[in-house]
């Protein structure tokens, strides 16, 4: 049965990966539609040719992991590559702050002879019309309604030619792409307008995925734990132990300084490293007595049959290494591979100081639990040799707070 529920809840996962893969298809054909109309109404196909070059750029960002997707430094090459195709005094990116609602400007180019502190405060002048009403601006009219108004509301007479395009991700703008002309500059016009939406909207479009992945992230966590309820509860002995070892994975690598990508990405680990278990036999799983040596040979495959399941899956493939090597030991003389030191994924090394905790401090069948404090002194003898000696340290300082023996206690009843 157990089995039975597992294929159901993987199988479901592989459908939603797959949906997902088709919308950002669809919305990547949608693109390429844009551009052909694009193509057929400038009239300097270098222009397009410039355009396709920065959507390449931007959507390079699009392709990375997720834990090595860098926010900034994608803003950050948005801004170079406007500025150096429009040739513009300044380009900016400015996004609403989540928490106070307020635009701030995420990252921005200018010329040496603009005032970067007075072309701040106009950029975010320009920024505050686009996010109120939604849409696009181009301002090529000194005397233009909207012209006057921010010469009013920054009280300068300097004529600038600007566009404002939305950064919109769900009809909603999260933020804005601007670019200035020089004083005395180039005066834009629709064509440019054209252009630069097409990077906004394609701008939206990687940040928008990006937080979808954030959301399809959550979504997948809940799953992955009731998937894992669904094995613990085919291992009476180590009931609600996956969960456990989630918890004290994310304390540990949040005290390593861990990014928080890294952080969630050992997280999910930590919830499926017993995966594999479920093609263990579950009279071996729930033995009263001591394995036989076969019946532990036969227990040791499970980290190998665990990578077999999660490495097919997109959303969990990142995490099936940690799941394949958190039963090696520091010193080389774990399993399935014999893997040393820092050849073991630091995913795994975390996890296998916690499972160690874990079996210690649990009752089995043939024993009752060992208590806390002889199993941090078991830990404190395995660093080098069973345990990373850093990660050991990092969770007997965790274990030895108090917050942290209360946080446990509570667990334990789940």
């Amino acid at each position: 049965m157990a089995n039975y529920m597992v294929c159901i809840i993987l199988a479901a996962l592989a459908s939603i990966s797959s949906a997902m893969l088709l919308m950002l298809r669809y919305k990547i054909n949608n693109l390429q539609k844009t551009i052909s109309v694009l193509n057929n109404n400038i009239v300097e196909k270098s222009e397009v040719d410039k355009l396709l070059n920065i959507l390449l750029e931007l959507n390079e960002f699009s392709l990375k992991e997720q834990d090595s997707f860098d926010r900034s430094e994608f803003l950050n090459t948005v801004v170079n590559e406007v500025y150096k195709f429009t040739g513009v005094g300044s380009a900016a990116v400015i996004l609403l702050d989540n928490d106070t609602n307020e635009a701030f400007i995420s990252s921005s180019k200018e010329h040496g002879s603009i005032d970067p502190e007075l072309e701040a405060k106009f950029e975010l002048n320009v920024a505050d019309i686009v996010l109120e009403n939604c849409v696009p601006i181009l301002v090529n009219d000194k005397l233009s309604g909207i012209a006057t108004k921010l010469f009013q509301k920054d009280n300068s007479n300097t004529y600038k030619s600007f566009i404002a395009a939305p950064i919109k991700i769900n009809n909603k703008s999260i933020g804005v792409l601007t670019v200035v002309a020089l004083p005395n500059g180039r005066i834009f016009n629709s064509k440019d307008l054209d252009l630069i939406v097409i990077i906004a909207d394609q701008t939206a479009l990687i940040l928008g995925n990006r937080a979808l992945y954030h959301n399809l992230n959550d979504f997948y966590f809940e799953i992955v734990k009731t998937l894992i309820r669904t094995i613990d509860a085919k291992d009476h002995n180590t009931f609600n132990h996956s969960e456990r070892t989630e918890q004290y994975a994310k304390l540990i690598a949040e005290k390593l300084n861990l990014s928080s990508e890294i952080v969630r990405k050992i997280e999910f680990a930590a919830l499926v490293h017993d995966i594999g278990k479920v093609g263990i036999a579950g009279h071996i799983l729930n033995k009263i007595e001591r394995l036989t040596e076969d019946e532990k040979e036969v227990l040791k495959m499970h980290p190998i049959i665990g990578y077999n399941i999660i490495a097919p899956l997109t959303f969990l493939s990142s995490v099936a290494p940690i799941v394949l090597y958190h039963q090696e030991w520091y010193n080389g003389k774990g399993y399935p591979e014999g893997l040393s030191g820092e050849e073991i994924p630091l995913g795994a090394r975390i996890i296998s100081v916690i499972d160690a905790y874990d079996a210690m401090t649990s009752d089995r069948p043939y024993r009752k639990a060992l208590g806390k404090e002889y199993a941090i002194t078991e830990l404190e003898k395995g660093k080098g040799t069973q345990f990373d000696p850093e990660v050991a340290k990092t969770f007997i300082d965790i274990l030895k707070s108090n917050s942290t023996a209360s946080k446990y206690r509570i667990n334990k009843t789940i």
